[in-house]
């Protein structure tokens, strides 16, 4: 249909919000992540209530009219907005022209506690692009959860969703309290493994077998008393 052309339009400044401000992705239930890559992983893992937004000007790239295609297809909505609607909500110094909306998986963080559990706790770390590349380390591990504590970046962050190049599409991922994690941890009997220089084992004699927690700490101070001890 029409291509949307003023800034001020509603559904452009919603993208705007759910680019920049955590309340608003938790208020409509909504997350963003942007680039070609990504909006191929978000129509593979068949995410909820997936739309894609493309800039008029992506179109010259076969790359961009391929992927736009193979969404109609799939009966995936697709809405084309001017460069300058576009360059409003992304977060890119150079935008790639297409972003994907979906709306996230809430996960009971006590769901991911079981037998099987392989996972990290991001205990504080901050750089939303730090946090997304644990996480696709740990998918690329074999991780099956991401736990993030508080102070943690926000795993539905553009930055975060953009470093983990789709794992957090495919990896069960919740927020939970340090104290939660603890008595959650102590109630399925599940090991956590503190990544901490200043310990004794190296981590090749770390013991890794399942249900075990891997927990990695804030950049500049570590991992919180709490967990540590």
């Amino acid at each position: 249909g029409e291509s949307i052309t003023s800034r001020k339009n509603p559904f452009i400044q919603t993208l705007a919000e759910l680019a920049r401000d955590g309340s608003a992705r938790q208020r409509l239930g909504l997350a963003l992540a942007e680039g070609p890559h990504l909006a191929v992983e978000a129509m593979a893992c068949d995410l909820d209530n997936l739309g894609l937004i493309f800039a008029a000007s992506a179109f010259s790239s076969r790359e961009i009219s391929v992927l736009s295609a193979s969404a109609r297809e799939k009966s995936i909505p697709c809405v084309t907005v001017a460069d300058t609607c576009y360059e409003r909500f992304s977060c890119l110094k150079s935008p790639e022209g297409v972003a994907a909306v979906f709306s996230p998986r809430a996960i009971q963080p006590g769901r991911l506690f079981t037998t099987g559990l392989k996972g990290v706790v991001l205990a504080g770390v901050q750089d939303p692009v730090n946090a997304g590349a644990i996480a696709r380390a740990a998918a690329a591990a074999g991780a099956n959860a991401v736990l993030t504590c508080q102070g943690s970046a926000d795993p539905l962050h553009p930055a975060f969703l953009r470093a983990s190049m789709g794992a957090a599409f495919r990896i069960p991922t919740a927020e939970i309290s340090n104290k939660e994690l603890l008595s959650l941890a102590a109630s399925a009997n599940t090991r956590l493994l503190a990544a901490d220089a200043r310990q004794a084992t190296h981590y090749r004699q770390a013991d890794y077998a399942p249900p075990c927690l891997i927990v990695i700490g804030n950049e500049g101070g570590g991992i919180p008393a709490e967990l540590l001890n």
